[in-house]
């Protein structure tokens, strides 16, 4: 491959909430301890774009008591007005709150993960691709799904996707590379499957003219 250029990029994705199952129901206190003192605390759960987060996870800390937000990052639970909320969401940073600073309009921001980076940079690279839809991880934390199999065995581990960003931006020669600490099949299908449909990058460019790129990328799934 004659004129492929190499540039490393990490990303990686901690899923703490599976992103097919939903057995809680959604935005309503589900705790089996229904006569435990506490008022119904609501509120909103959105992301750094101000997008609702749905099916994240509403804990009371140090209690059994949980809820998952709903479609529009609604959720309502019973809780003191001395307890602290725990919220987990996929690839996004766990957040603490006081249930009395919940209110039913305040709008409660959860914002990405960092990203996870190992990145080469060729030497004589005038410019190198670029995701023309802001972070490609916060782009393939918004298209990834757990597989239902690999969550319920708790199977976790790092896939490294390679592909090559063509002279027209398209993603082509999506692989799974074999030094990956990921040995099930389901995630790295997934891995493979939300890399390919990613849109189109702008090309790298070197000399004033469109090259080829080759990229790899360790998406991580994890458990928390």
């Amino acid at each position: 491959m004659k004129n492929l250029k190499t540039y490393v990029l990490g990303i990686a994705l901690m899923a703490g909430v599976p992103l097919l199952v939903c057995n809680d129901a959604q935005g309503k206190d589900v705790s089996k301890d229904k006569k435990s003192a506490g008022n119904m605390v609501s509120g909103v759960v959105v992301d750094e774009s101000g997008l609702a987060v749905r099916g994240a996870v509403v804990t009371v800390k140090n209690t059994a008591k949980r809820v998952r937000t709903n479609a529009k990052g609604q959720f309502s639970i019973k809780a003191d007005k001395n307890d602290t909320l725990v919220l987990l969401a996929p690839v996004r940073e766990e957040l603490e709150i006081a249930a009395k600073d919940v209110k039913p309009k305040k709008k409660i921001e959860m914002k990405w993960l960092q990203s996870e980076s190992n990145q080469t940079v060729l030497m004589g690279l005038d410019e190198i691709p670029k995701f023309p839809f802001g972070s490609p991880g916060e782009w393939v934390s918004r298209n990834i799904k757990y597989p239902e199999k690999a969550w319920k065995e708790k199977r976790t581990g790092k896939v490294y996707v390679q592909f090559v960003i063509e002279k027209d931006g398209r993603v082509s020669n999506v692989r799974v590379l074999p030094k990956g600490s990921c040995p099930h099949p389901d995630l790295q299908a997934e891995a493979v499957r939300v890399v390919q449909m990613m849109p189109n990058w702008r090309p790298g460019i070197q000399k004033g003219r469109t090259v080829r790129v080759n990229y790899t990328m360790p998406i991580t799934f994890g458990l928390q």
